[in-house]
């Protein structure tokens, strides 16, 4: 994970800071955050054994974990871990949960972490499954944010768009509605003829 300071973006900046370093070629390290303060990095990294990337892994067990990286001391601790993994970290910005998404029970879940107890509890059971057996280069799971209050999360799961006030357990469907075009235009194909005598390919439109 690289950082970049935001004027050195316009500028063209070529170089940055780096805050991780990999641990090998082949795990993913995904989805960095700041915690509100800046005070401290979160992301999720495929912590399965071995060097080597492999599909289909146990999501019964742990595949993902949740690190934190605290900028001040250079100090990296693995905070969420254990059987269905954890991914895509979401701090809260007065800086006392942490939402993040775990298997339960072969089903991506919703979790809140207490930033100060430790304690886990499940918000919404059903979540689009996450990536966590795949090659997961965009991200584990889609983003999520918090509003500006701390007490309502919006995310995206099962095609829709979705408010949770934390508080009073209220899940409430975002409507939206899109407009787009989209041009289509006949597949191309072709047929394929073999002579007998000449032993000569032949191509041909198949639509002419």
């Amino acid at each position: 994970i690289w950082m970049y300071h935001k004027s050195g973006i316009k500028g063209g900046a070529t170089s940055g800071v780096a805050l991780t370093r990999k641990t090998n070629e082949q795990k993913d390290i995904n989805e960095p955050v700041f915690s509100p303060d800046g005070r401290y990095l979160y992301f999720s990294e495929d912590a399965s054994p071995g060097n080597t990337f492999e599909y289909d892994k146990d999501s019964n067990g742990q595949i993902y974990v949740i690190h934190r990286l605290d900028l001040e001391k250079g100090e990296r601790e693995t905070l969420i871990q254990g059987p269905g993994g954890a991914c895509r970290p979401t701090p809260s910005p007065d800086g006392q949960t942490l939402a993040f998404i775990r298997r339960l029970d072969g089903r991506s879940a919703l979790h809140l972490y207490d930033l100060n107890s430790g304690a886990i509890s499940i918000l919404d059971r059903d979540m689009e499954r996450d990536m966590q057996e795949t090659w997961a280069i965009h991200g584990v799971y889609p983003a999520m944010a918090w509003t500006p209050d701390s007490q309502s999360l919006v995310y995206w799961a099962r095609g829709k768009l979705w408010r949770w006030q934390v508080n009073r357990a209220e899940k409430q469907l975002i409507p939206f509605h899109i407009k787009g075009t989209r041009l289509m235009v006949i597949a191309l194909s072709f047929r394929l003829w073999v002579t007998s005598t000449s032993k000569h390919f032949h191509l041909g439109n198949l639509n002419g």
